[in-house]
């Protein structure tokens, strides 16, 4: 036994200081001999003896201490390690070289191997093929920046099925001079099958897209070439009757509103009956034909030569007035005498002109042109009449 001093100097109390209150009440209570009275001998026995029995119960409080700590320590690694095993996503440790350090139960099995069985080999292992290459720049970018690294790839699943996974990547140090590489698995393969389908989906509507608007082009070319026949005169390509009456209304209608001039000429083939008489029908058409070719050639874009029937032609001038209708209509007959064609088989032309006026009905200017037509041809042909 050590000599007699203070309770200090007799004894080191390792546990806690905080803890001597709770044992010298705990000694108390246990009826121990901390008074001095229970024992004989020297005081300094008497404290040497309260001083070891307080350490006793300071270590026995420290050792319930620690119990619970160590209870609560294990409680708390059971939930992380349930956590960490029935995460939804697969969780894995890669050493340096790329190989498999430690695994969850949902990485192994979505890998369809025993954890056990994981550890050490290389993750490439695992990896399509097809993205070898993806992996490869990825753990390159990882290693070269410091910086977690995300990507998306094909692993192979049990009975080498593949299946996409996100894969996040970061660097940890887990010893000095020693690092790894914490990695999660995510499965995205449903997300990656919808993308495919809304590709797909997307791909076959704008097939749908393109096959419509083709259909529709057709369509338009349809109608408009229906519109064309519809308006066009069969033989020489000009408006034909019908066609020429509505565009003459329309041009009257403007007329009356903005009070610009409009004008009308009528022509009419002299010697065609005597070309088809002599050479044929056939040979009458091209006289059509080649003077319909002519008559289209002096005009403007805005103004519309028409066949109404037979020989009969007429021009429909808008903005121009009876001056203007009337050099037109000389210009014409020009041509036709300059036109060898139509001058082989003694084809002359005659014109009738007609001009706007605020009472007219799109009736009237035809009526008038010709009025001056069949007054010209009266008079001889081959010359153009004025009209009123």
């Amino acid at each position: 036994m050590r000599p007699a001093g203070t309770p200090e100097q007799g004894c080191d109390r390792g546990p806690a200081p905080d803890l001597r209150p709770d044992a010298e009440r705990a000694l108390q209570t246990r009826g121990g001999s901390s008074t001095g009275g229970g024992l004989a001998g020297p005081h300094e026995v008497d404290a040497l003896l309260h001083e070891l029995e307080v350490h006793q119960i300071e270590l026995e409080m420290q050792n319930d201490e620690l119990r619970r700590t160590s209870e609560r320590l294990e409680a708390s690694r059971a939930r992380f390690s349930d956590l960490y095993d029935l995460a939804p996503v697969g969780y894995l440790t890669l050493a340096a070289d790329g190989r498999i350090q430690q695994a969850n139960l949902t990485a192994a099995a979505r890998l369809g191997q025993d954890r056990v069985q994981l550890i050490g080999q290389p993750l490439t292992r695992f990896i399509l093929a097809d993205d070898q290459d993806v992996y490869y720049l990825h753990r390159k970018e990882l290693y070269g920046t410091n910086r977690p690294r995300s990507c998306d790839l094909r692993l192979l699943g049990p009975e080498g099925v593949p299946f996409w996974v996100h894969l996040d990547t970061v660097l940890a140090d887990e010893a000095p001079g020693r690092q790894v590489c914490r990695a999660t698995l995510t499965d995205i393969t449903s997300q990656k099958r919808a993308e495919q389908e809304n590709r797909q989906q997307n791909e076959q509507l704008l097939s749908l897209v393109d096959e419509l608007m083709r259909k529709t082009a057709a369509l338009e070319a349809a109608n408009a070439t229906i519109t064309r026949i519809a308006a066009t005169d069969d033989l020489t390509g000009l408006a034909n009757r019908r066609h020429f009456y509505e565009a003459l209304e329309k041009a009257v209608s403007l007329t009356k509103r903005h009070g610009t001039p409009v004008a009308l000429v009528s022509f009419d083939l002299d010697g065609l009956k005597r070309v088809n008489d002599d050479a044929g029908h056939a040979a009458g058409d091209q006289v059509l034909a080649t003077f319909a070719a002519l008559l289209g050639d002096l005009c403007r874009a805005e103004d519309l030569p028409g066949r109404l029937g037979g020989d009969e032609f007429c021009v429909l001038l808008p903005g121009i007035d009876r001056t203007g209708a009337e050099a037109f209509a000389e210009r014409v007959l020009a041509a036709v005498r300059k036109s060898a064609g139509l001058h082989r088989g003694g084809v002359t032309v005659s014109g009738g002109v007609s001009a706007w006026r605020p009472e007219d009905a799109a009736d009237d200017l035809l009526r008038r042109a010709d009025d001056a037509l069949y007054a010209a041809k009266h008079d001889g042909g081959d010359a153009v009449g004025r009209g009123e």
